[in-house]
């Protein structure tokens, strides 16, 4: 058990073992080692507070940090962190403060991520309110995360060998939704309405350009944490950039399959359309960039990487989405626009001639020569009607964007 309480000006960390005596704490400082709590805390002997100390009690006192000016500040050795950690006097400092599931140590990992002091409540201008930091807590995977995690990691490997196989992904994605972990940063510039392309060019294309790269790559480091709703929101941003040809974005397009019954429509849903400059409509799949998404783990058929499901299921949809807007024919065209024209004003016309569709999906990077090959022949098989791009295609053109940018600066000095 893990308490923290407040001595004088120190604040103090107190740990009861649940499972065993503190001889073992004893024993470790008796060769001068450090002693790990929860793998978050690490102990010396100089940090033991030996005016509470009792040999025979079952509790050992650390002191943790000392108050400055109404804030703890936490010893950065204790915790293994290289930025100041201050928190506030006023906040309730207890175990989940520190530590997460799994032995997470909260501040550990924030620390990886900036590079300067992390202030926690309290009245100075660089601290982050309290109410902020406890919804930050909550971000951290629970037990249940990390079960349905794993789960969809096992199944993106297994799913092409059994037919029986649950889909944990799906599940993953669920839980995920209900939990609300949702990265709130990612959802800003929503380009949901209008076209960031037809705006003018601005000074600071670069450092936009750049700003995008920076998001991706960081997101890509994390990509399990990001549901597949916060990946179509941060695409559709790349999207409209680096294909100037699409100037709209039509959500949830609500379209007539005259396919499946011939004496009565079923109602569809396209989940993302985009509409180019003159009109024309295309689709867009976008779906999670999970490594093992594209080709099979290792040649099966005649030595050759065959497509995985999650590819296939992602190529069958969309032909599926193209047949329904065909089928639909003039009158999808019309029911279309008016439906357009709610969320988008400025879109006068919609044209169903001969949609094309793409796919962003998975990873190609550390790809042997033999599955690029492999993966350019399922893609310029399926690149009449389909175009299929992975996530790091996406980082490729983004980084090419900039050196374009990058090069003209440099003419123009």
């Amino acid at each position: 058990m893990i308490e923290f309480m407040q001595e004088e000006d120190k604040l103090i960390l107190s740990y009861q073992p649940e499972h065993r005596d503190v001889s073992w704490i004893d024993s470790r400082f008796e060769t001068n080692d450090e002693v790990i709590i929860k793998k978050c805390f690490s102990f010396s002997l100089d940090k033991l507070y030996t005016k509470f100390e009792d040999s025979n009690s079952e509790i050992r006192l650390f002191v943790i940090g000392r108050l400055y000016n109404d804030y703890f500040e936490i010893d950065k050795e204790v915790l293994g962190i290289e930025n100041d950690l201050l928190l506030s006097k006023d906040i309730n400092i207890n175990i989940k403060s520190f530590v997460a599931t799994g032995d997470i140590s909260i501040f550990r990992r924030i620390d990886q991520l900036v590079k300067e002091p992390i202030v926690i409540g309290g009245s100075r201008d660089d601290a982050i309110p309290y109410i902020d930091f406890r919804k930050l807590l909550k971000l951290f995977p629970t037990k249940t995360t990390l079960t349905h995690f794993a789960n969809a990691r096992i199944t993106g490997l297994l799913k092409d060998y059994f037919e029986t196989i649950t889909d944990a992904q799906v599940k993953f994605e669920e839980h995920l939704s209900r939990m609300g972990k949702l990265a709130e940063n990612i959802k800003a510039n929503s380009c949901s309405q209008t076209s960031i392309i037809s705006e003018p060019i601005r000074k600071y294309e670069l450092e936009k350009y750049e700003y995008l790269l920076q998001e991706m790559e960081l997101m890509l480091k994390n990509y399990e944490a990001y549901t597949e709703q916060d990946w179509q929101e941060k695409i559709l941003q790349i999207i409209l950039l680096i294909f100037p040809k699409y100037s709209y974005v039509l959500k949830e397009l609500k379209v007539k399959d005259y396919c499946t019954k011939s004496d009565k429509p079923v109602n569809r849903k396209i989940d993302i359309a985009l509409i180019d400059f003159d009109g024309n409509l295309d689709i867009i799949e976008i779906k999670k960039p999970f490594p093992s998404a594209i080709l099979s783990g290792k040649p099966s058929y005649r030595d050759n990487y065959i497509p995985r499901r999650d590819l296939l299921g992602s190529v069958m949809q969309v032909e599926k989405y193209i047949l329904y807007l065909q089928k639909w024919g003039k009158k999808g065209e019309i029911e279309t626009l008016i439906a357009a024209q709610k969320k988008i004003p400025k879109c006068s016309k919609i044209s169903i001639t001969n949609p094309k569709g793409m796919i962003i999906i998975g990873r190609n990077i550390g790809f042997s020569s033999k599955q690029k090959l492999d993966f350019e022949v399922i893609r310029r098989k399926y690149s009449n009607i389909v175009d299929i791009i992975t996530y790091d295609d996406l980082i490729q053109r983004l980084k090419n964007i900039i050196t374009r940018f990058e090069v003209t600066d440099e003419k123009n000095k």
